[in-house]
């Protein structure tokens, strides 16, 4: 008898188990499908390094690689664009563009791209003897000082007439650094790897999400203010109130107008919004001074709230959960954003008949 219960037990809890673990997977794939995933690590390839004490690495000339179904190809520079020799041929409006992974078009086409679309409108409609480029410089990862960067020792050998940054609200950041990364995969543990693997789940991270947010709203209701910016996830504004961080962006604005003032280039910064709760958007007061920052070194600034706040940010994300790279549809009034500006402004050259 007691052998029986124990065979019967024994069942039971490799049932129960099957029955979790089946839960668990269906939960995996239905999250997946209604388009939420765990963190999104970098799945940039073909990197290289390179002797850069400001940006050590740079994308692999000609290579390609695919992932999410969705080919990614570098041209003969290093850069994910059309191929552009550095001689401007005569005739020809250059726009350079820099930026991050946004700019440099993660999940999306590079056609659908915003410098692309730009590109194409411009070509399409203008009735001028000019042809235009717009020339995509842009890395995953890496912050305005380091744009700066890029704009000196290779966006200026295409001979730009205008400069774009598409900037993103986490662009004080530190910027990312190849031989740092190798060193952190290099010493990673068993421990590192479960943890890195975890966060990939979409289950799993919802749980973890959803148990962290009810902590958060317990810390509050029980009077712990101080951890109200980490209950909304807003490590964000700490980019702005750490003087370090933000002075080093001025530094960044500071080198992109001494650079482009020798050559009487103007200057647009495009400022990309969080991806979310666009309707009573967090972040107003970040976009301000931002937008005061850029004036103060005399660039033009175009801001996409405004033109985000029609939409939900579900209609305008790459990947349902991503609040910072939109996808093709954001991409587009991203363009269309700048086309305006450079109509209304006379600042392409651009005539429509």
């Amino acid at each position: 008898m007691k052998q029986l219960l124990k065979k019967n037990n024994f069942i039971n809890y490799i049932l129960l188990c099957a029955s979790f673990l089946f839960a668990c997977i269906l939960g995996e794939f239905l999250l997946r499908f209604l388009g939420y995933y765990g963190i999104i690590t970098s799945q940039v390839q073909n990197l290289r390094l390179v002797q850069d004490p400001v940006l050590d690495y740079r994308l692999v000339p000609k290579s390609s690689w695919i992932y999410n179904n969705l080919r990614y190809s570098i041209n003969q520079h290093g850069w994910r664009d059309d191929e552009h020799d550095y001689q401007k041929p005569a005739n020809t409006f250059r726009i350079v563009v820099l930026g991050d992974s946004v700019t440099q078009g993660y999940g999306v086409n590079l056609e659908s791209t915003y410098a692309k679309q730009l590109e194409e409108k411009l070509n399409a409609t203008s009735r001028t003897q000019y042809h235009y480029e717009v020339i995509i410089i842009a890395l995953e990862g890496i912050n305005t000082g380091q744009e700066a960067h890029l704009l000196e020792i290779e966006g200026l050998k295409y001979d730009p007439d205008l400069v774009i940054i598409g900037y993103v609200l986490n662009d004080p950041a530190n910027g990312n650094s190849l031989n740092q990364e190798m060193l952190r995969v290099k010493h990673q543990n068993w421990k590192d790897r479960l943890r890195q693997f975890a966060a990939r789940s979409s289950l799993m991270h919802w749980t973890y999400k959803m148990f962290k947010q009810l902590y958060w709203n317990f810390a509050i209701r029980f009077g712990k203010e101080e951890v109200e910016a980490l209950a909304r996830d807003d490590y964000i504004s700490c980019f702005y109130t750490d003087s370090a961080l933000w002075n080093r962006t001025l530094q960044a604005f500071r080198h992109i107008q001494q650079l482009t003032r020798r050559q009487n280039i103007p200057v647009i910064l495009m400022i990309f919004p969080l991806l979310h709760n666009l309707h009573d958007y967090e972040w107003k007061d970040l976009h301000q001074q931002v937008r005061q920052a850029a004036q103060i070194y005399h660039f033009n600034v175009i801001d996409l709230l405004e033109y985000y706040q029609a939409y939900s940010q579900n209609k305008l994300q790459v990947y349902n959960g991503d609040n910072i790279h939109p996808n093709q549809f954001g991409h587009l009034i991203a363009s269309q954003a700048l086309y305006q500006f450079l109509l209304n402004n006379q600042m392409a050259a651009i005539k429509i008949d």
